[in-house]
């Protein structure tokens, strides 16, 4: 499932079906259709999938959803059958929307339901106590939907909730399956192999557990300057799940932005270490190479001296004058400067030229004062 618009604008929602790339060789799948098999070619969906839209393989989301699915790839068959309770999760490197078995602890969530309106009231008892409550219904045939189903999106599922709003089988994939953890969710995430956020939009932290035994978390770091390592204390011992927001932190900077760094979350249990999540907060001043983008890591971008000797300058001006001097030209005014300065005025028999200093762009030059003709 992805957010799409119709042509007028309008926000849709599109389904489609996926296929996990180690599971077929190639892009080329024949779907069984009651007419015989029809060729299809899928279109890569994140790191992990192949997929294709309903409409482009010329199918109904009703079809869809309701009916059975059947993939052919050379010897390899894949079959998908129809439920009348869909769970999506949202995948981080697609933006994309993927069913899933269980829904996933602390992570955006879509939640799909047959027009039943004692099915469509089971959900929203299990959501409201297990669930954040920001969660949103989107009716049959709203924003590109089909007739018969139901969408709960902005689901963000926060504990396991009441084994007896479970019982029936349809809504066993509502039961995260929990252990103690913490997840990060929301920000700004930069695409690449690792975790990386934007300084300017930091994620959200949610601790989640499977018992009532209190959890807090720690955050270290390094410093950049000495390498030492330093440590705060995110949030005291507390009864999970609970949300932790970094504002107020010793990770912010005082323009409310992260510093950009290398962290590491620990979760503890007492003195017990339960979970140790790594994650980059990364802003311009580091070069997002196509070499960063592997396993090698990234290039750090210092600004250089400007007054340094390492680099003279292109072109060079004067104080009194809007006149821009090639550095050749300069090069024979510099020569004939220190020809001055080693003589006395009287050996030359005349005096010594006006001399100003002025501040290149990349170091101290004296330049001669421009008098006009």
């Amino acid at each position: 499932m992805t957010d799409g618009t119709d042509y007028v604008g309008n926000p849709i929602f599109e389904l489609g079906f996926v296929v996990p790339k180690r599971m077929i060789s190639g892009r080329e799948v024949e779907l069984a259709t009651e007419a015989g098999p029809r060729t299809m070619y899928l279109s890569y969906i994140g790191d992990a999938y192949l997929g294709i839209s309903a409409y482009n393989s010329r199918m109904s989301s009703e079809t869809l959803l309701s009916g059975e699915l059947k993939l052919t790839n050379g010897d390899t068959a894949i079959t998908r059958n129809p439920r009348p309770v869909v769970v999506f999760a949202k995948d981080a490197y697609s933006d994309t929307f993927i069913s899933v078995d269980h829904i996933p602890a602390a992570w955006p969530s879509r939640i799909m339901v047959q027009n039943k309106p004692e099915w469509v009231d089971q959900i929203r008892a299990i959501l409201d106590d297990s669930a954040s409550p920001d969660y949103r219904v989107v009716g049959p045939g709203e924003n590109g939907l089909p007739e018969d189903w139901v969408l709960f999106d902005d689901v963000q599922v926060l504990r396991a909730g009441d084994p007896m709003l479970t019982v029936n089988d349809n809504f066993s994939g509502l039961v995260p399956r929990l252990v103690p953890a913490v997840t990060l969710s929301g920000g700004l995430r930069i695409p690449g192999d690792v975790d990386r956020f934007s300084a300017l939009r930091p994620p959200q932290i949610t601790v989640t557990s499977d018992a009532d035994d209190p959890l807090s978390l720690e955050c270290e770091w390094r410093n950049p300057h000495s390498f030492k390592l330093m440590s705060t204390k995110l949030s005291a011992p507390r009864v999970p799940p609970f949300q932790v927001s970094l504002e107020g932190s010793d990770l912010m900077r005082d323009n409310k932005t992260l510093k950009p760094n290398d962290y590491t979350l620990v979760l503890k249990a007492g003195r017990t270490v339960k979970q140790r999540l790594e994650f980059r907060v990364r802003d311009s001043s580091f070069y997002i190479t196509q070499r960063s983008l592997g396993y090698e890591g990234e290039m750090v971008h210092v600004r250089r001296n400007l007054c340094g000797p390492s680099r003279p300058p292109r072109w060079t001006s004067c104080r009194t004058s809007t006149c821009r001097v090639p550095s050749t030209t300069w090069t024979r005014w510099r020569w004939r400067l220190s020809h001055w300065t080693s003589r006395s005025p009287r050996s030359r028999g005349g005096t010594r030229p006006r001399v100003s200093c002025t501040r290149s762009a990349a170091m101290n030059y004296p330049h001669p004062r421009a008098h006009p003709a």
